[in-house]
């Protein structure tokens, strides 16, 4: 499957980045939100080392626990 770069969404939530917000990606199924979170975390580890990225697959079995943000401090 080929991947679609699209900079100018990836710019766009790079400029909100660092205001103490919640950025909410909202779409239809198979649009391609996960790939533009894989590509900013790509970003990140590309530009950012130090920031702390972590990457939860929610349709994976492993991870059908998580309900809270409780529940992911006690990973």
């Amino acid at each position: 499957m080929e991947i679609i770069e699209r900079p100018k969404y990836l710019n766009h939530i790079l400029s909100l980045l660092g205001r103490d917000m919640i950025i909410i990606l909202v779409g239809q199924h198979r649009v391609g939100k996960s790939y533009m979170l894989k590509q900013l975390q790509n970003w990140l580890q590309t530009h950012r080392s130090t920031a702390n990225v972590v990457y939860i697959n929610k349709e994976l079995h492993a991870f059908k626990s998580i309900l809270s943000t409780d529940d992911l401090t006690e990973l």
